[in-house]
């Protein structure tokens, strides 16, 4: 459930293109799309796990640093057109062989129980509950 004055944890799909993407840029964007930017709230210091498609990995934590959304960059050139993004800050991450198995997670989270992964993927950004974010933190050994 979301909240203005907690800490939120956020699970983001990204292309693994756009993940190059960000790294080269130093993490301190993350695009969104406008109209999912409308419709979501994002607040400073809440924290995203980034979830590869394709792939179906997780990459790295990163913090948001901003409630404001800016215009993206335009020395970020993403696969899908953005116009929007959220500044960020790189938490922590993992070298490509250590990303960690999404499957492996998803299986353990309440968000995915009675739910289709795909179906919950399609419509991320989605907030976590805390019991699955501590779950994913684990799997990055991070506390």
């Amino acid at each position: 459930m979301y909240s203005k004055n907690h800490k939120n944890y956020w699970l983001f799909v990204e292309s693994e293109f756009n993940r190059k993407q960000d790294e080269i840029n130093g993490y301190k964007n993350l695009g969104i799309s406008k109209s999912k930017s409308k419709k979501l709230i994002f607040n400073k210091g809440d924290i995203i796990f980034t979830y590869i498609s394709k792939i179906k990995k997780f990459s790295d934590i990163r913090e948001i640093l901003s409630n404001e959304i800016v215009d993206l960059p335009i020395i970020i050139k993403y696969d899908k057109s953005y116009e929007v993004s959220i500044q960020t800050k790189l938490v922590k991450s993992l070298n490509t062989k250590e990303w960690i198995d999404g499957l492996k997670i998803f299986e353990k989270l309440d968000l995915m129980k009675d739910n289709s992964i795909g179906f919950i993927l399609l419509n991320c950004p989605t907030i976590l509950n805390k019991k699955d974010s501590d779950k994913i933190m684990s799997e990055f050994n991070f506390k």
